[in-house]
């Protein structure tokens, strides 16, 4: 199930090209429950400073300074399902123990969530290297314009749903007199199911077989695009 194959068919194809539709879906919903406005929220009124507010913001940029030995790992390995699974299942479960943070003492609530945020975006970091290669590999390049395109959409429009109801939820239990730290523990636990519904669909997708690799090393192949002059520019 986790072995990539020689080559798809296009019932192959197409059934994998709607699972990862159903993943975009998932995937935006746990961003859209566990990111932006919502952790942020449970940040201030965990005790966040300002400059560890400022951390959590920066922690997933940072992370993806992973993405340069993940490629070795993705070329080492050549099994990119394989990967974002292990990758995703040790990563997306991480949100429950984030839920259970307003139960801890006050002055551990933020180092225990900086330490969560460094786990998951870590992991979920090697987990994007490997996918996006996966992705490329298994959308027709006829259609990729088109497809992710209306994955976006749909992924976009479910999403600010989403975070609305969230925002609502949180407004209710506040005016009822709940403790407003807790109110964000089934948020969290509702984004962890989805991170982990997603995978489920994740597994369902068919892995084309990696390319064989070239006769160049790693280290060649990562400094070709530097070679060019819009792509130093674009990198600075």
């Amino acid at each position: 199930m986790l072995s990539p194959k020689t080559s798809l068919d296009e019932e192959e194809v197409s059934r994998g090209l709607r699972w990862l539709l159903w993943d975009g879906i998932a995937s935006q919903l746990m961003a859209c429950l566990t990111g932006g406005a919502v952790l942020t929220g449970f940040a201030v009124l965990a005790g966040a400073s300002h400059t560890s507010i400022g951390f959590i913001a920066a922690i997933a940029p940072l992370c993806q300074i992973l993405q340069l030995p993940a490629v070795a790992l993705v070329e080492h390995v050549r099994r990119r399902k394989l990967l974002v699974i292990a990758c995703s299942v040790a990563a997306r479960p991480v949100w429950l123990a984030v839920a259970a943070i307003p139960w801890l003492t006050a002055s551990w609530r933020v180092a225990v969530l900086i330490a969560c945020l460094l786990v998951f975006n870590g992991l979920s970091t090697v987990a994007s290297c490997a996918f996006n290669s996966w992705k490329r590999d298994i959308v027709p390049e006829y259609r990729m314009g088109s497809y992710f395109a209306r994955r976006l959409m749909l992924a976009t429009l479910v999403g600010a749903v989403v975070t609305l109801l969230a925002g609502l939820l949180l407004d209710w239990g506040k005016d009822t007199g709940l403790d407003p730290l807790k109110l964000f523990s089934p948020i969290f636990v509702a984004g962890a199911l989805a991170g982990m519904i997603g995978v489920l669909f994740l597994s369902r997708m068919p892995e084309p077989m990696m390319p064989t690799p070239g006769e160049s090393s790693l280290w060649q192949t990562l400094r070709e695009p530097l070679r060019e002059e819009n792509f130093r520019c674009l990198v600075i």
